[in-house]
């Protein structure tokens, strides 16, 4: 699975994650029954953020989302040094 579309599905569940709580939202009850729903839903909104800047370390970890050739030149269109992923078996 292209790592775009693993990042595109999680979006999706976070947003549907995202309107459930906010159909859960309370603005009647004790203070605590408000506070924890809007802290969901808010925690929930945050999702999207939090996976954004995870693909974007993972990106510039890996050496600036490249993981096979690409146009930078070299040889063998293989995985350029220092990337991730790469297997531990090598020698």
């Amino acid at each position: 699975m292209a790592p775009s579309a693993l990042f595109m599905l999680v979006s999706a569940l976070g947003e549907v994650l995202v309107i459930g709580f906010f159909w859960r939202v309370r603005d009647e009850g004790s203070w605590l029954d408000i506070g924890t729903s809007i802290s969901h839903f808010g925690i929930a909104s945050l999702l999207g953020v939090f996976v954004s800047v995870l693909e974007l370390g993972g990106r510039v970890a890996c050496g600036g989302g490249r993981f096979w050739g690409g146009s930078g030149g070299g040889g063998g269109g293989g995985r350029r040094g220092g990337e991730c992923g790469r297997g531990g078996g090598e020698g």
